[in-house]
């Protein structure tokens, strides 16, 4: 009978495991470390083949009749497809991989670092019963109400604050204003909160999905994150800024601090690491955001 490795919701205690029932079960096994692993929403995981950026997936190893087999294909997801996997001791086996191109698909989380479907929807459990701050564009809380919390409550507070206050910084202003250059460099109000924006995109879609820029939509490097298009106006920039903070939350919320994203040039980085690097981008653009807004102030009052 045929060796079928699972990693999802056939795994024992999975809604697929009736399916499979009277298969022998082999083991809990993994993969070789050549796997990246995506959650498609909490519905079902998928391996993705990457001899680079791949990691060792836990799931457990069944010696399937065919029959049954046969069955549990039958329902597996479209995104999904048979294949032949690598287990972490060279064996062969069955399994299902990522149809190409579906790991792009709207929701796809990057779940390599967490290496376990029950890991993730253990982690994902937690993050919506116990987080302090609800999913909204920038949440209420302070830094001084969460001097007792977790470090990661306060790690996303003190994000929160500093991402609420650039997108703040053009409240009250006129388009010219936003768009007046004060410096000799491409900064402007309006073109920094949609740098941040773009930042935002590195560190909470590239670093974690590890789709490419392009992919993402977004420009190669930053200095073109400050450019200005006609269109962009205070209140789409504002937007499109609260809307990627949003998504940002979402993408970090199955992982844990020391969880490892994999999408940046600099290699694998816990994610702690990106909070502490955004913190600081963050309250550099916060104080370049005051001093202009305080110019743009000034000139308005002596006219």
């Amino acid at each position: 009978m045929p060796l079928m490795f699972l990693n999802g919701e056939g795994m024992q205690g999975g809604q697929a495991h009736p399916h499979i029932a009277g298969s022998r079960f082999v083991g809990p096994r993994s993969t070789a470390a050549r796997y990246r692993f995506f959650a498609f929403g909490r519905e079902f995981p998928g391996l993705l083949p990457d001899d680079e950026a791949g990691a060792s997936i836990v799931g457990e190893l069944y010696d399937v009749p065919m029959a049954k087999l046969a069955e549990l294909l039958s329902r597996e997801p479209a995104a999904l497809e048979l294949s032949v996997v690598t287990l972490d001791d060279g064996e062969l086996a069955f399994g299902m991989v990522i149809r190409a191109g579906q790991e792009m698909s709207p929701g796809t989380i990057d779940i390599t670092g967490l290496a376990s479907w029950r890991r993730y929807l253990e982690a994902a459990a937690i993050a919506e019963s116990s987080h302090a701050l609800p999913m909204s564009s920038f949440p209420d809380a302070s830094a001084e109400d969460v001097i007792d919390q977790p470090a990661r409550v306060q790690f996303e507070v003190f994000l929160d604050e500093h991402r609420a206050a650039l997108n703040g910084c053009l409240d009250g202003l006129t388009e010219e204003q936003a768009r007046r250059s004060l410096v000799q460099s491409q900064t402007t109000l309006l073109g920094l909160v949609k740098h941040a924006t773009f930042v935002e995109k590195v560190w909470f879609d590239e670093a974690i999905t590890c789709r490419s820029r392009a992919e993402i939509g977004i420009p190669a490097t930053p200095d073109e994150s400050f450019i200005l298009g006609d269109d962009d106006t205070i209140a789409t920039v504002q937007q499109a800024h609260r809307d990627v903070c949003d998504a940002a939350r979402r993408a970090t919320a199955p992982l844990a601090l020391d969880d490892l994203v994999h999408g940046n040039r600099r290699g694998p980085i816990p994610l702690r690491w990106v909070y502490l690097h955004m913190l600081r981008e963050l309250a550099q653009h916060c104080g370049h955001a005051d001093i202009l807004r305080e110019q743009l102030l000034s000139d308005q009052i002596a006219t």
